[in-house]
């Protein structure tokens, strides 16, 4: 819609909301005057206009309501309701891309495809359309989505908790990973990302409320104090309006030294998420896994030749989709070689974990354009992009690249941390940058979770503002609709006015003048219903019978003595209707404690 086109057309779609809501009003309007034409029903001729005014009024009244309510800072409660209500839908898709995803088409790539789900299919099509600009002081990917459950045909996320999170709250908990420093991105988003957040490494603040969908819940506002809390995505919806945010992240600064001792004493949380036998896999990835990394002595060398190794095959954008019921995978390494970065990240996940290395699947975009006159990464939907992440103790997660049209990520060989970067190729920021943003501040070293603290918010204020407005809207809608039914009233004549009024007062007792009922034949069922005496309906009838047919107009004594008569029979009616509604709620109680009794 309207985002993606240029920011003078808002006063025409707002124009156009109202005209076309106008619009409805106007031939609501003109159906129904057809239809008591058509059935000899009498009614103003001027109804049209009056109707087209007040909906005027009430269409200017719910777009200014809707142009000035801000958006609610998330909810934990609606997240979670939000994820079981679209759980069946997505399923619904993932089925539907399972089963379709063997026809060849060309997709074009935009960030709705950063969902929880992905299929590996055919051809794309990536444009150079632009989708955000980052600052920062050093290349990295952007991440959007984690994935760690492999489907057969794509990939899954089996997060199922939400948790929202005020500005400036801890993102990340377990920060317990040595060679880290943080890296501050300022981005600001060209196109909409669905409210996706994107950041470099693991996100750790940023100054919008966020909605992380987390692997475990948190226990009084606190995850568990080891590395079994993981976020796999960060949802902020006030990007839809601002479209700019501030991201601190922590990025690995680990050397080849470093990652090749850090051994293999996995945590408990990671071996079970990442290295779940019962994935069905075939078996010929783990036979071909053992060939490659057959040469290596500890996990970052074998995870370094399965990733050599891929750069070996071939790169395109113009394959065909995989067979029906074929392995994605399996068909990419052993039948055709060739493929994107989906397949080419898909096979280093899957070859990783057969040799007993935790990996998981990532989705974002790639480095971008570095424009040095502004300082800025342009990033384009061309950059869109998937890579592996491998889990090393007390290092966590670190990135590699097995698509070879993208440059390998360079690593200090030693100490020296300095040269870390994304391959020769990338684009490398001067000192200038560093001075404009500040250099890296280097971690200091956690001992656990106990410091961090986790502002829970439910609602919070802009959600009471929410609330409140949409009182105020309602109570104006009904204020509208009050008047306009005072002034049908004030129209009539005083006679008229009384009658009118007693047949509203007779709806909740179930009595409506019928086609065949006169008047006095209408006040004697009334009259039987309240238990009243039946003259002084008939006299107040008398009145608007006299005023309607005869033209007489009635007396102010006459009007007064049937003034007295309506308050009177109004009581009676309000106590008739409570007496009709209590003998239902008696009933009710009673058969439903007999129900729970039985």
């Amino acid at each position: 819609g309207v985002y993606y086109s240029p920011p003078r057309i808002l006063i025409y779609f707002v124009l156009y909301l109202l005209v076309s809501l106008v619009l409805v009003v106007r031939a609501h309007v003109y159906l129904r005057e057809r239809d008591w034409e058509r059935h000899g029903v009498a009614h103003d001729r001027h109804i049209g206009l009056s109707f087209l005014r007040d909906g005027v009024l009430v269409s200017l009244a719910v777009l200014c309501a809707v142009w000035l309510l801000p958006h609610p800072t998330p909810s934990v409660r609606l997240g979670d309701y939000w994820d079981r209500l679209r759980s069946p839908w997505q399923q619904v898709q993932d089925e539907w891309n399972r089963l379709y995803a063997a026809i060849s088409y060309r997709e074009q790539a935009s960030a709705a495809r950063f969902g929880r789900s992905v299929v590996l299919g055919g051809a794309i099509n990536l444009s150079t359309t632009p989708v955000m600009e980052v600052q920062s002081p050093a290349p990295q990917y952007w991440r959007a989505v984690v994935l760690d459950r492999y489907t057969g045909s794509g990939w899954g996320d089996s997060n199922r908790h939400s948790v929202a999170l005020s500005p400036q709250a801890a993102l990340t908990f377990w920060a317990a990973y040595r060679a880290r420093q943080v890296l501050q991105q300022k981005v600001t988003l060209l196109r909409p990302q669905d409210g996706l957040l994107l950041a470099a490494g693991e996100p750790l603040h940023t100054d919008v409320a966020v909605r992380a969908t987390c692997s475990v819940a948190l226990v009084a506002g606190q995850p568990p104090s080891d590395a079994s809390f993981e976020v796999s995505a960060l949802y902020a919806p006030s990007l839809a309006r601002s479209g700019r945010y501030v991201v601190r992240s922590l990025v690995s600064q680990a050397s080849v030294q470093q990652l090749r001792a850090a051994g293999v004493q996995y945590p408990p949380s990671i071996l079970e998420r990442y290295l779940d036998r019962t994935t069905m896999v075939p078996p010929r990835l783990g036979l071909l896994a053992r060939q490659i990394a057959a040469g290596g002595t500890n996990a970052y060398d074998r995870a370094a030749a399965i990733e050599r190794y891929l750069r070996t095959l071939r790169y395109s954008q113009a394959i065909d989709a995989p067979p029906a019921g074929r392995d994605p995978v399996d068909w990419f390494l052993f039948d055709t070689q060739e493929g994107y970065c989906t397949y080419f990240a898909s096979a280093m996940v899957l070859l990783c974990r057969s040799v007993g290395i935790p990996a998981r699947y990532v989705q974002g975009y790639a480095t971008g354009e570095y424009l040095s006159d502004r300082g800025v990464y342009l990033v384009r939907e061309a950059d869109a992009h998937a890579w592996p992440e491998v889990f090393f103790p007390d290092y966590g997660w670190i990135a590699f690249e097995p698509t070879p049209s993208h440059p390998l990520i360079s690593r200090p060989s030693g100490g020296d941390e300095s040269a870390l970067g994304l391959g020769p190729g990338a684009d490398q920021p001067g000192r200038a940058d560093e001075e404009r943003f500040g250099a890296d501040v280097p971690l200091p070293p956690l001992g656990g979770t106990e410091d961090v603290r986790l502002p829970m918010v439910d609602g919070g204020p802009g959600g009471w503002l929410v609330i409140g407005a949409g009182a105020g809207l309602l109570l104006l809608l009904l204020g509208a609709l009050g008047w306009r039914w005072w002034q049908r009233w004030r129209m009539l004549r005083p006679a008229a006015r009384l009658y009118a009024r007693l047949t509203w007062l007779a709806a909740p007792l179930g009595l409506v003048v019928e086609a065949h009922q006169t008047p006095l034949e209408y006040g004697r069922a009334l009259a039987g219903a309240l238990q009243v005496d039946e003259a002084d309906l008939r006299a107040l009838v008398t009145l608007y019978l006299r005023d309607r047919f005869g033209r007489v107009a009635a007396k102010p004594e006459e009007l007064a003595a049937a003034e007295v008569v309506w308050r009177r029979l109004c009581w009676r009616a309000v106590r008739r209707a409570l007496g009709r509604l209590r003998p239902r709620l008696w009933t009710r109680h009673w058969l439903g404690r007999a129900v729970r009794a039985e």
